[in-house]
């Protein structure tokens, strides 16, 4: 059933409830002098009332099957007839229908502010619905792979149908769809961040170092230095002050190390008193001694009274990434082999282990 045929059902429901209410007043004007023509009243005036009820009852019957038979079609949002507005389903949702034979343009009274159109766009496009047609397709193709387009600070979606005499769509504003996901996933972050360090040091814990060399050496597996650090007499600090004291050393030397290293190396605590660095990159052997050097002298100077009173220092092995040191495994066990070697040959000291040509050679410094 389309318009036309609804407007000719109703209008003769119309006709038809006119004849019998005439037909009835005209027995009631024949009745006029009957003696009881009181009853006949009441008995009209019922029947009336029941004409009446039936009337509204049929129209309401025909447009819910009106509505209910256009539940999937287009042409539902053109209820308003004589208007160009559909009916707003939601504030997050606009519509719009196009239909070539006439080339008339219908929409909600929203889509305006969800594409950020002014007034004088919405003149333009309102005069020529071929370029409305054409400007929504080309947004339609400007969305990403989540198809989204972003408009004015806000995140559509956008789906389009053509038809054979009609172009019609959707737009969706997901704008707070995309804020809590955003949130979500910054909630998420946030909690894999903490997870991967220290909160005691502030610096990477194992898991966060090691993931972060990993990373580094997946993109260039060909240099490199890993450094693992030992506090010397560590356990005279808990023993003589106690343990929050030596916790206050632990976050002393990790700002410490935070400060003395570059913003591209890796510093990490792994457990304890053991604390690793990785320098992404290959240092010349001259300037990595001096930089130990320099690293162990200072570090003594940072500790005051520890260092003097009990002889708290700085152990460090070092091994450079090679043809067979290439991966995080490797270089942690060849650290810890020549952090080894520097704490048994006197403590305060610095080990360097270093492979090249596939040939090991262990040097004392």
């Amino acid at each position: 059933m389309n318009e036309n045929k609804l407007y000719q059902r109703i209008t003769l429901y119309f006709f038809m409830t006119a004849c019998i209410l005439w037909f009835l007043l005209s027995y009631l004007i024949f009745q006029r002098f009957a003696a009881l023509w009181f009853l006949n009243i009441i008995q009209l005036v019922f029947t009336i009332f029941l004409l009446i009820i039936f009337h509204f009852m049929m129209m309401y019957i025909m447009l819910i099957k009106y509505l209910k038979k256009f539940d999937h079609h287009p042409k539902l949002q053109i209820f308003c007839h004589h208007q160009s507005f559909i009916p707003l389903p939601h504030q997050d949702i606009a519509m719009f229908l196009y239909l070539h034979k006439n080339h008339s343009t219908y929409h909600s009274m929203n889509i305006a502010s969800l594409l950020g159109l002014d007034f004088q766009q919405r003149q333009t496009l309102k005069k020529a619905p071929d370029q409305f047609c054409e400007y929504i397709l080309n947004l339609e193709k400007q969305m990403n792979e989540d198809h989204l387009i972003e408009i004015n600070g806000k995140f559509l979606s956008i789906y389009t149908y053509s038809l054979e005499h009609e172009f019609l769509g959707i737009i969706i504003d997901r704008t707070q769809d995309m804020i809590k996901k955003t949130c979500l996933i910054n909630q998420l972050k946030e909690v894999e961040i903490n997870s991967q360090i220290d909160s005691l040091t502030k610096v990477y814990n194992r898991r966060g170092f090691e993931l972060h060399v990993q990373n580094c050496l997946c993109l260039n597996c060909q240099e490199g230095v890993m450094m693992a650090l030992d506090v010397d007499n560590f356990k005279s600090i808990n023993d003589n002050y106690g343990h929050q004291e030596g916790d206050k050393v632990l976050q002393q030397i990790a700002q410490f190390l935070t400060h003395h290293c570059s913003l591209q190396d890796i510093i990490g605590r792994i457990g304890g008193d053991e604390f690793l660095i990785f320098i992404p990159h290959t240092l010349p052997m001259t300037h990595l001694e001096t930089q130990l050097k320099c690293l162990i002298q200072k570090l003594q100077k940072s500790l005051g009274h520890y260092y003097h009173d009990n002889h708290v220092s700085m152990s460090i092995g070092v091994v450079f990434v090679g043809p067979t040191i290439h991966d995080y495994h490797s270089l942690y066990y060849f650290a810890d082999m020549a952090l080894y070697h520097a704490k048994k040959s006197g403590k305060n000291k610095y080990y360097i282990y270093y492979d090249y040509e596939y040939k090991n050679r262990k040097r004392l410094l």
